[in-house]
């Protein structure tokens, strides 16, 4: 799947999820990692865009986000791309895996872009961020 279509789907269970009223009106606080992180920020600022979506994003309460503020992808991306590719010739044409990969290499531009367009849109005061400083096995 690519970035998008997790994006929506995650927009779309939001929504799925608080069918009331009064659940409409609660806030929602977020714990991303990884990929999740991705999906979030993308879903931040493409909810208003989409009149289904659009009061989502001010229920959007408390972000925590372990290990991946600046989100600046991953060299194990590259790996998974190549296995993506070998699986490809053994099995099928479907290319969203090998897709998926690059978008999350160090230097994608899609990277650039969401890291871009969420600092944009998302209020500093609710965001917290945590990072290992000690390696662990």
């Amino acid at each position: 799947m690519s970035l998008v279509t997790f994006t929506q789907q995650l927009l779309e269970n939001l929504v799925a999820e608080r069918p009331s009223i009064e659940e409409q009106q609660r806030s929602v606080i977020f714990i991303c990692q990884s990929l999740g992180s991705l999906v979030f920020k993308q879903a931040y600022f493409l909810a208003p865009e989409d009149t289904h979506y659009m009061d989502l994003q001010s229920k959007f309460g408390s972000i925590v986000f372990f290990g991946t503020l600046p989100h600046r992808g991953s060299n194990i991306a590259s790996w998974s791309k190549m296995a993506a590719l070998k699986r490809l010739e053994l099995a099928s044409l479907n290319t969203s895996n090998t897709q998926l990969a690059k978008d999350l290499e160090p230097s994608s531009k899609k990277l650039r872009y969401i890291w871009r367009c969420f600092t944009g849109y998302a209020p500093e005061s609710n965001i917290l961020l945590f990072r290992a400083t000690r390696q662990t096995r």
